[in-house]
C-alpha cells in the first residue's frame, strides 16, 4: 500500500520474492485485482486505508498513465508513469 503526500490517493499492490537458489531470486508483483487468495485482505486493507487517511484508491488505468515530459535519469523507471510521480521517493 502506498499513500501519496501530494494528493489524497493511494494504491495497493502485492509482491512476492522467491529464492531460486543460493545466488538467484525472482519476484512477482500484482496490481488489483490481486490473486483470489489475497482479495479478502485487499478489501480489508483498502477499507482501513480509506478510513485512516481519507484517501481514495486510484484505478490501474490512472496509475499507469504515461508522463512523457519527465527526464528519468538513473531512476530505473524506464518510461515514467503517474504512479512514479505520486508515490516515489526518488529524486529526479
Amino acid at each position: 500500500m502506498f499513500v501519496s503526500i501530494l494528493a489524497p490517493v493511494h494504491f495497493l499492490h502485492a509482491s512476492q520474492e522467491v529464492d531460486l537458489d543460493d545466488e538467484r531470486s525472482a519476484s512477482e508483483a500484482w496490481f488489483p485485482p490481486l490473486p483470489p487468495e489475497l482479495q479478502p485482505l485487499e478489501a480489508k486493507l483498502d477499507a482501513l486505508v480509506r478510513e485512516s487517511f481519507g484517501s481514495v484508491r486510484l484505478p490501474n488505468d490512472v496509475l499507469f498513465t504515461p508522463v512523457p515530459d519527465l527526464q528519468v535519469g538513473n531512476t530505473g523507471f524506464g518510461k515514467v508513469k503517474l504512479l512514479h510521480c505520486l508515490f516515489s521517493d526518488n529524486i529526479w
